[in-house]
């Protein structure tokens, strides 16, 4: 039973994982594009 509870549990908390890497990517990705506008304007 406990088994299959965790089956259960972990794609959902894998997605939310997912998602939250994947925003920390996109809002890295932003600041390094900021940085590079940044440095181009300087």
């Amino acid at each position: 039973m406990p088994k299959k509870e965790k089956m259960a549990k972990t794609p959902l908390s894998d997605e939310k994982q997912l998602l939250l890497f994947q925003q920390k990517l996109l809002a890295e990705e932003e600041m390094a594009k900021k940085k590079e506008r940044n440095t181009t304007v300087l």
